[in-house]
């Protein structure tokens, strides 16, 4: 019984909340960085991603996000070896209205995360969940918008950099 109550209030307020729903979503493209902690290699290539959310007061959103970063290669020890990741990232926004088309914004949330590993023959998967954090800033005309931020993953044994342009369209 208490399934369909939760049910039906679902079926209520869903039509509602859509009308002026706070509902977002985008695709962004940029880079990324991975910089090792305990040997001098830095891994640099493109990222490219989409993410939705909910800005449900003028000073807070919830976010969920997907980034592919893609593969990207560096000579270790005199070996290519090749990283390629999927990041899915759930974040609370934090946001500043500086007026009715600027925002800044910030990121604190968690990322799961899956590397594969390729080079000397060997290919390795893992995967890993960590704290993220980040930053960024948002132009609003009307329904579009362009943003840009910067985002970080608190990885073990690496900094992990993230940073991205993209469109945004509120329904």
């Amino acid at each position: 019984m208490r399934i369909f109550l939760l049910l039906a209030a679902l079926v209520v307020t869903l039509p509602v909340a859509a009308q002026d729903s706070g509902f977002y979503g985008g695709a962004s493209v940029g880079g990324y960085s991975i910089d090792f902690d305990d040997i001098d290699v830095e891994i640099e290539d493109a990222a490219v991603g989409v993410y939705g959310g909910w800005q449900f007061m003028p000073y807070l959103a919830g976010e969920l996000a997907y980034m592919r970063l893609l593969e990207g290669d560096d000579d270790i020890l005199g070996a290519n070896v090749d990283v390629e990741t999927d990041v899915f990232a759930a974040t609370i926004n934090p946001t500043l209205p500086i007026n009715e088309s600027w925002a800044l914004f910030a990121k604190l949330g968690w990322a799961w995360y899956s590397v594969d590993v390729k080079g000397l023959g060997q290919s390795d998967s893992e995967d890993e969940d960590d704290f993220t954090y980040g930053v960024g800033g948002e132009w609003k005309a009307n329904r579009w918008g362009i943003r840009g931020e910067v985002n970080a993953i608190d990885a073990d044994g690496a900094d992990v950099y993230i940073y991205t342009i993209g469109a945004k369209f509120r329904f």
